[in-house]
């Protein structure tokens, strides 16, 4: 977009009358910037996206009251040491790089209050970036860093760190220092070890650590009274510990994985789990839980629950507590019934239980009024109870690959269904009234 001719007379304008904000999106830079960016002395916020941007003027020094810096250039490699002559810049993004190192002037940066180098080559950052005093958000995720400088637990004003999708060997103790933090990415690394020092995030609220090598957990991570999230899925952990029962503003905990990834291990949950009264959704897909404690049913928040490729084989009566449930999918366990308490599920809009052994349904499914879509594939029904034309909002009913040899006649009251499948069943033909169910 535009010559370089073009590009100095938008640059003399922008000079002449005084301007604050330039955005250079998709210019022909292939020949680099040019240095008469460096007279634009009032300017305050530079975007430049370019695919052939070389490199960076060393005159970008003398923009110095810019606050705003966004760099997008994938044959960008190096940043130049001038950038630390910024000293109002605010924030400075240089995501989609091919970058490897910061420079060491990066430490002069005392307002920077955001990082973001974002789907880089970052391989490690310099010790000057514990002079970075003022930096509230870091966030350097899909990059090639193995481990952070000690000096980054003087970054004390930090609130946000994302470095998921890294190569992070270990979690540093000196994050511990950083009690403004509270929330903490670390997901997708090679982590296998949490030091003690994580205990003193007193104000984190999100916790992320899916799908490291953590095969157990610190009893100084249950001090976290803060935590709202807490993300453990696709680690090596055997067990939970009853800590958990101390989270108690905890609203969303996962412990598993999707897709039969390489997941945790645990062949139960501690009883103490219940005692998390304000947990909106608990994911504890694909480990080796063959029962649930009864207390899973005193979560009384809980809208959320997935209990996917695990090893039950019934659900504790309790779960019919759980007054507020809206999701509940437990499908390719061992479930041979399901409790008669399941009616009680007042607010449930999804049942997922494909690919179980259930041989039949209890009449008390019909009460489940809010119910919109039921899974039912891969089971062992000889046939449907006629309550489930009671549930009126239903909207999907999947049915395939039972041993049903009919379909009872009442299901042509569900006046909101348009999604029907009964497919690999020992149905010869459905009778006329239901016809039109060929066409849903």
């Amino acid at each position: 977009m535009g010559s370089v001719d073009d590009l100095l007379e938008k640059i003399q304008e922008a000079e002449e009358s005084n301007q604050e904000e330039l955005i250079l999106d998709r210019w022909d830079l292939e020949e680099g910037l040019p240095a008469e960016i460096g007279k634009l002395r009032k300017l305050k916020s530079l975007t430049l996206r370019s695919h052939y941007l070389p490199d960076l003027p060393v005159e970008i020094g003398q923009l110095n009251n810019l606050e705003d810096l966004v760099i997008f250039s994938e044959l960008i490699t190096v940043v130049p040491g001038e950038i630390g002559y910024l000293q109002n810049l605010r924030s400075l993004d240089l995501s989609f790089t091919n970058i490897t190192r910061l420079p060491t002037e990066i430490g002069k940066l005392k307002r920077l209050e955001t990082l973001v180098i974002k789907n880089s080559q970052v391989q490690n950052l310099p010790p000057e970036i514990g002079g970075l005093t003022s930096l509230k958000t870091l966030e350097l995720s899909y990059n090639n860093l193995a481990s952070l400088p000690p000096e980054i637990g003087q970054l004390i004003n930090l609130e946000r760190i994302i470095l998921n999708n890294n190569k992070l060997l270990r979690f540093p103790e000196e994050l511990g220092n950083l009690r403004e933090l509270s929330i903490l990415n670390l997901s997708n690394n090679e982590i296998g070890y949490l030091p003690s020092e994580i205990g003193q995030l007193a104000n984190l609220k999100l916790l992320n650590l899916r799908k490291n090598k953590l095969s157990e957990l610190p009893e100084e991570l249950f001090f976290l009274n803060n935590l709202i999230e807490l993300d453990l899925g696709e680690n090596s952990l055997h067990n939970l510990s009853a800590d958990i029962g101390k989270l108690l503003n905890l609203e969303k905990l996962n412990l598993g994985a999707k897709h039969s990834r390489p997941n945790n291990h645990l062949i139960e949950l501690p009883t103490e789990i219940g005692r998390l009264s304000k947990l909106i959704e608990l994911d504890i897909s694909e480990n080796n839980l063959a029962k649930l404690p009864a207390e899973i049913g005193n979560l009384s928040s809980l809208e959320k629950l997935i209990l996917n490729e695990n090893r039950l084989t019934f659900l504790p009566k309790e779960i019919g507590n759980l007054g507020n449930l809206k999701t509940l999918s437990v499908q390719s366990n061992q479930l041979l019934l399901l409790p008669v308490e399941i009616g009680s599920l007042n607010n449930l809009e999804e049942l997922v239980l494909y690919h179980n052994l259930l041989s039949s349904l209890p009449a008390e499914i019909g009460e489940i009024k809010s119910l919109k879509e039921l899974d039912l594939v891969e089971n062992q029904l000889a046939g449907l109870p006629e309550e489930i034309c009671q549930i009126a909002n239903l909207e999907k009913l999947y049915v395939s690959n039972n041993k049903l040899i009919e379909i009872p006649i009442e299901v042509m009251k569900l006046g909101k269904l348009n999604t029907f499948e009964w497919f690999c069943n020992k149905i010869s033909k459905l009778p006329p009234e239901l016809q039109y169910l060929f066409d849903l």
